[in-house]
């Protein structure tokens, strides 16, 4: 199965019929994608003109709950070890043994169940009977589908549960919702260089996100676009690790690297200007213990360090990487290529990223290129400093396909 090459929905599709009983979908908007999910099913069984299998719902707040007219009818057997009270089932391990009993061929969707296993609640009962499920629900074709924002597997359920990652709304997703609700607040349709300037302004927001963010920015005019730029930077900015530079200053205001401002305009004026610049400050840094004698024992590095390799090489991102001794304005170049390029510039902090559990450093790291790959609508620009280039492995160097620039001090004439 070709992840990149399906939906999310075609994916579950296909999961459902070689019988995948677990299946965990981490996406930025969960409940657009229960919704999404439940239609895709129906739509499915309606495709080969056959009833559609029972649906259910589950989450902590209201516990277990049929979708459909199919779950419903079932549901009253299902909940007879309860007693037949539905709000016993609030709590994931009761919810988990009544769906034992879920008729074969069931679709069942459980929303934010990874809270009963993080470092705050942690709860063995729940990861072993969502396990005690997997042989059971093989062998009968239903299937048990777990939404939440980020995607952290207990060890016991590492090779059980099948991962799906739901990827950010592109610019063509996003212009329909722009267009709509210029539409539903009766204003004039917007032209397309303000569709392509709101898309740009939404970029790295979920649906619900980017429908709320437009809400509130539209004015009888028509789009704010300072406003929906402040919400994307309030929004985007809630991704660990990642944060949007602020100030105003361009090149003209830069003394001391005009061979290196020029350049860069050139790129920005180039076929393929960039649509994001990402910033790694001390690169060296960053990936201390990813390489070389006395690397980091944790394995944290080394692996945020292969993701990066990773999406560099798939998304086919350029870069340069700025040598010299502090004070020489390699960050300042950096921070003020966004503004040179009426786009952002991203500041990465791989420190930021690192986190106790297992797997929790390279989902964060994973989460904040995404978003970053987003923003950029596919086309990252790399803008990495380094206090010493001699730290740094070839492959990582080579990815940097704009070189390495050395940044001198400036002299009396700068």
């Amino acid at each position: 199965m070709d992840a990149n090459a399906q939906t999310i929905e075609q994916q579950v599709i296909a999961a459902r019929a070689v019988s995948t009983p677990i299946i965990a979908i981490e996406t930025p908007d969960p409940g657009a994608t229960t919704k999404m999910l439940f239609a895709s099913v129906t739509s499915h069984a309606e495709k080969k003109n056959v009833s559609p299998p029972p649906m259910f719902l589950w989450d902590a707040a209201s516990a277990l709950r049929p979708v459909n007219e199919e779950a419903f009818a079932v549901l009253p057997s299902m909940l007879e070890s309860v007693g037949g009270d539905p709000l016993a089932t609030a709590h994931p391990t009761q919810a988990l043994l009544v769906l034992a009993n879920a008729p074969v061929g069931a679709f069942i969707v459980a929303s934010n169940l990874h809270r009963f296993w993080d470092e705050q609640r942690l709860d063995p009962t729940v990861v072993q009977a969502l396990w005690n499920l997997r042989d059971q629900f093989k062998r009968s074709a239903r299937t048990l589908v777990l939404t939440m924002p980020n995607c952290i597997l207990p060890a016991e359920l590492l090779h059980d549960v099948v991962i799906f990652s739901e990827s950010l709304p592109t610019a063509d997703e996003l212009r329909p919702i722009v267009v709509k609700l210029h539409e539903n607040a009766a204003l004039p349709k917007p032209s397309s260089g303000e569709l392509d300037a709101a898309t740009s302004a939404l970029a790295g927001l979920a649906t619900q996100q980017a429908e709320q963010v437009t809400a509130i920015s539209l004015r009888k005019t028509g789009l704010d676009m300072d406003a929906l730029r402040s919400h994307q930077r309030q929004q985007v900015e809630q991704t660990p690790g990642v944060s949007i530079f602020d100030g105003d200053e361009t090149f003209d205001d830069l003394k001391g690297v005009d061979a290196l401002a020029d350049f860069i305009r050139k790129v920005i004026g180039g076929k393929r200007p960039p649509r994001a610049f990402v910033f790694i400050d001390e690169i060296e840094k960053m990936f201390a213990g990813a390489f070389g004698a006395g690397g980091d024992s944790s394995g944290t590095s080394q692996e945020q360090h292969g993701y990066v390799l990773q999406f560099m090489e798939d998304k086919k991102a350029r870069g340069m990487i700025f040598v010299g001794d502090p004070g020489t304005g390699k960050s300042a170049l950096s921070k003020a290529s966004g503004n040179e390029g009426n786009c952002w510039t991203l500041a990465l902090d791989f420190g930021e990223m690192k986190g106790s559990l297992v797997g929790e450093s390279g989902r964060m790291t994973r989460r904040a290129l995404t978003v970053a790959d987003a923003i950029g609508q596919g086309d990252c620009f790399f803008l990495a400093t380094c206090n010493n280039i001699d730290s740094l492995p070839p492959e990582l160097r080579r990815r940097f396909s704009y070189g390495t620039w050395y940044v001198g001090m400036p002299d009396t004439q700068a």
